[in-house]
């Protein structure tokens, strides 16, 4: 997040040594302890040069070099100064300012000591209290994903599904594609750079987790993820195996194997200020025992906050995070409906429908997925009556770092989202139409994956995973054989609740309640029914809901 300081604020904060004033002071504070870059023009650094050479000429150069110290220097293009019309009220230098910083810096806000407010203005000209109320407000969140945008992420992920002396995974190859393709979409993780590792032995593993921590700089966001299995030696230590690995049944030792504290120590030594380890493999945390005494298991995580300093900490958050599917004590296990793990298979849910973000300010946060996570796989468990509890390790603010946005959402979609929050399934379902002729105009009559996947996010989140392309799906693989494709067509309208007493309803008898049938919506239905329309229905999102299907 960057922010502009008007020179009067300069001025006050380094000029004035027996009058700086409160807002100069924290705003000072807000650069040095958070992740707000601020900037001043040079337009100011001249300003504040001729004011020190005037008044303390002794301590000129070292005012000068604090200031491009702890602040960008933004230049000004002098044409811009002449471009001031439209902002009449202010003097000339503080005008360049905001044009400059309108035009050519992504600024998100300019800051004055003088307080002269213009929301009309863009960027917003506040003063340092009104930024810190700001902060809370609904526009903050813009700020905050473009802040977010612009950190760089990186990513690693691990999969070992074959292994010489373990049984097979068959879910983990799964899980590093599923994972992988929600960090490279710019409106979810949105990643720079995304590296996978399958079916490697333990030394391959290490060097290459080495070499990708090496590699990354100070103000990257990092990522690392396995899937596979994991197991404890004698001393309950936690080794993550790989294709190699293999374990003494009398000494419980484990050889070929990656320990969890080789990896501790790697992280620590990496000088990244944000780190973020998942682990989905059994006894995964196990790793807590070899963290040092700043780890902490996070039992609680608080859900919203109306504090200033929460708002700020996903702009300020340095630290590690670490999230297990399991205890110490417990295995993992494969989702057999969706061929991913559990564990991982939920933390996507949460992340790709929104669901995790629960203060609803754009960003979701590891606090916030370890809190959707735990209540949706407890329900899993309980099913499969077996035990699998997620923990989360938190050193400094690792509970604040951001592993995703949420779904950005281009302008086409916004009306049928304003539609599905209030709960018009009726209308969106024609708004979904009619986004689905819309798109297929401009990409000759081929509807893209991603967009589907858009529309499909967003029913699932506002009718509450009642509603969707992915639960039509899952109803679909789940129907039981039958003789003819008529009759299987006819057995999931019946599931939908479209096709009722040997007849397909018309329209108008649908349900357009919370209460219809899971999979009632989307129908992308404009007229009576009738084969045309199937097909047709079919035809649009064949691609993304039976890709293993011949359209009919």
């Amino acid at each position: 997040m960057r922010v502009l300081a008007d020179t009067d604020l300069i001025l006050a904060l380094f000029i004035y040594r027996n009058g700086v004033t409160e807002d100069a002071f924290n705003f000072f504070k807000m650069v040095k302890n958070s992740r707000i870059k601020g900037c001043v023009t040079d337009l100011c650094l001249d300003k504040i040069s001729y004011f020190s050479n005037k008044w303390e000429p002794q301590k000129t150069d070292e005012i000068i070099s604090k200031i491009r110290e702890d602040f960008e220097i933004i230049d000004i293009k002098w044409d811009y100064i002449q471009r001031v019309d439209k902002f009449s009220n202010y003097d000339t230098e503080f005008a360049s300012e905001i044009v400059c910083a309108s035009e050519e810096s992504g600024v998100d806000f300019i800051i004055t000591h003088q307080y002269r407010n213009n929301r009309d203005l863009n960027p917003y000209i506040l003063s340092v209290n009104e930024l810190a109320k700001y902060l809370l407000e609904d526009n903050f969140s813009a700020s905050l994903i473009k802040s977010f945008r612009n950190i760089n992420k990186i990513a690693l992920l691990i999969g070992v599904s074959e292994y010489e002396n373990y049984q097979p995974l068959a879910a983990s190859p799964k899980d590093i594609e599923a994972m992988e393709k929600m960090l490279k979409n710019p409106r979810l993780g949105g990643f720079n750079r995304v590296e996978k590792l399958l079916d490697t032995d333990a030394e391959g593993i290490t060097t290459k987790i080495k070499d990708f921590l090496t590699s990354a700089q100070k103000d990257d966001l990092v990522f690392l993820y396995f899937s596979g299995h994991g197991d404890i030696d004698n001393d309950h230590n936690l080794h993550l195996i790989a294709r190699n690995s293999h374990k003494e049944n009398k000494t419980k030792t484990i050889e070929n194997a990656i320990a969890a504290s080789a990896i501790n120590e790697m992280m620590t030594n990496c000088k990244c200020r944000q780190q973020v380890l998942i682990l989905d493999a059994c006894y995964s945390g196990a790793i807590q025992g070899c963290l040092s005494s700043k780890g902490a298991i996070a039992e609680q995580v608080e859900q919203k906050s109306n504090d200033i300093q929460d708002s700020l900490r996903k702009l300020q958050a340095e630290g590690r995070c670490i999230l297990t599917s399991s205890n110490m004590n417990e295995e993992s296990f494969e989702d057999q409906n969706t061929g991913l793990s559990i564990f991982t298979h939920c933390l996507l849910e949460v992340i790709n429908s929104g669901e995790a973000d629960l203060n609803d300010d754009g960003l979701i946060t590891m606090g916030e997925i370890y809190q959707s996570i735990v209540p949706k796989i407890a329900a899993k468990m309980q099913q499969l009556n077996e035990n699998m509890t997620p923990q989360i390790i938190a050193m400094d603010q690792g509970l604040e770092i951001s592993l995703s946005q949420t779904n950005y959402l281009p302008e086409i979609y916004h009306s049928l989202e304003k539609l599905l929050k209030e709960g018009n399934w009726k209308d969106a379902d024609q708004e979904t139409l009619a986004i689905f002729k819309k798109i297929n105009r401009k990409n000759n009559k081929n509807f893209p994956n991603e967009d589907i996947d858009i529309i499909d996010q967003l029913w699932l989140k506002h009718s509450k995973n009642r509603f969707g392309f992915t639960i039509q799906r899952r109803i679909w693989r789940n129907l039981k054989p039958c003789k003819t494709n008529i009759e299987k067509w006819q057995e999931f309208g019946k599931c939908l609740g479209w096709y009722h007493n040997k007849d397909w309803l018309e329209y108008d008898d649908f349900d357009f309640t919370l209460d219809a049938p899971e999979g009632h919506f989307p129908s992308l239905r404009e007229s009576s029914p009738q084969t045309g329309w199937l097909q047709g229905w079919k035809k649009r999102v064949k691609g993304f809901l039976f890709p293993e299907e011949t359209s009919s």
